[in-house]
């Protein structure tokens, strides 16, 4: 036959090793132990189950960086905020990090609850915390609002000069000679230099120089920001912005928490400024007050150079306001709003009854499954679920 059709075929049999097995051997596992089964394993792996519940799509959820993001906006693998699906040791439930496992989509049945904080639309079988248990959209009489949510900063020139300002008014330095004026600010943190850095240069100030020194016996780095342009000096007056828009107020809250604000051992949220400076209390105050970030007032502290100017604070304490305020504000300083992402919801979570209950008809909903089944859903806490 290779002779007729001109074509020589070698033999196969020489250059592979074969191997004889009987039918019983030949169906063993273990019958090739060349053979890989972990394509087997990976098949039959668990994998995430999304959660039978769901909200609108433009259902803000708070994330682990405490902004706010639509829910329709969230990808597995998003850090979220959410909290102890059960009461710990302490029988008290505590705000607690968690990842995004899986998302659906699907068209659902809802209801649109309403209380005096506002309304969030949802499934009829949503959970929801109801003091000290979840009760389904259909049947809750009172939810539990972590915060009210608010859309982050634009980050825009307004937001941007504001930051500027409000750094400089708690940090920073103002020097007017016959022949040199110069505004500089000097900090412990890198990241905070580096920012207000960064947004002068965003900002067209050209005369930005960054420098960096051992700060005397403390052998401590200082990082520090300077321009000796009378023109971008005169400009970085913290109170000189004449008609202060919301962006604006943002960033120089943000600016000066970042340079005088604390976080009272995880207590409360603490900017800090001498009772002199009275034009920034006033300009600070009305910022705050402007946002609607209920503060208090505090002015009995001394000053910890044992002169006798003394030192007072702007306080904000309750949880839910604090988690406003860093949302609000996006300071850059971490360590300084890190203990509310582990606060405690004996106080934290305020009380919101159910002032109507009304059918919003069949429409799109998102379902967000997290690692630990909680989430904060339009301001509101928030179980999930897995499909059965």
């Amino acid at each position: 036959m290779e002779e007729l059709l001109g074509v020589h075929v070698l033999s196969t049999r020489g250059r592979f090793p074969t191997r004889e097995v009987n039918v019983s051997s030949a169906l063993g596992k273990d019958s090739l132990s060349d053979t890989d089964y972990s394509f087997k394993q990976s098949i039959n792996a668990p994998k995430p189950r999304a959660c039978t519940f769901g909200v609108k799509p433009q259902t803000l959820v708070l994330m682990a960086d405490l902004t706010w993001r639509p829910a329709s906006r969230l990808r597995p693998g998003n850090r979220v905020l959410g909290f102890d699906e059960k009461p710990g040791p302490s029988r008290y439930r505590g705000y607690r990090v968690a990842t995004v496992v899986a998302l659906t989509i699907r068209r659902a049945r809802t209801l649109t609850l309403g209380t005096e904080f506002g309304e969030v639309t949802c499934t009829t079988d949503h959970r929801w915390l109801e003091r000290n248990r979840f009760r389904s959209t259909a049947t809750i009489r009172e939810l539990r609002l972590a915060t009210m949510p608010v859309l982050p900063p634009a980050f825009g020139a307004g937001y941007k000069m504001g930051y500027l300002h409000g750094a400089l008014a708690g940090d920073g330095n103002f020097s007017h000679g016959p022949a040199q004026t110069r505004a500089t600010l000097r900090v412990c943190d890198e990241e905070f230099a580096a920012r207000f850095a960064q947004y002068g240069q965003d900002l067209g100030f050209e005369g930005f120089r960054t420098f960096t020194y051992i700060a005397g016996y403390t052998k401590r780095p200082l990082y520090g920001v300077r321009t000796s342009r009378i023109r971008e000096a005169s400009s970085l007056s913290p109170y000189s912005e004449p008609s202060p828009t919301a962006e604006y107020m943002r960033g120089w809250l943000a600016g000066a928490f970042d340079a005088e604000g604390s976080s009272s051992g995880g207590q409360m949220l603490r900017i800090h400024q001498r009772i002199s400076n009275r034009p920034f209390w006033k300009t600070a105050q009305h910022f705050l007050e402007t946002l609607d970030v209920p503060y208090a007032v505090e002015t009995q502290r001394p000053c910890p150079n044992h002169r006798k100017e003394r030192m007072g604070s702007l306080r904000i304490k309750r949880v839910a306001n604090q988690l406003k305020f860093v949302a609000l504000t996006q300071p850059i300083l971490e360590r300084k709003w890190a203990h509310l992402r582990q606060g405690r919801l004996k106080s934290a979570a305020i009380a919101a009854p159910v002032l109507s209950r009304r059918d919003a008809g069949v429409q799109t909903v998102v379902g967000v499954h997290t690692s630990n089944g909680t989430v904060v859903e339009g301001g509101f806490l928030s179980r999930n679920r897995q499909l059965v």
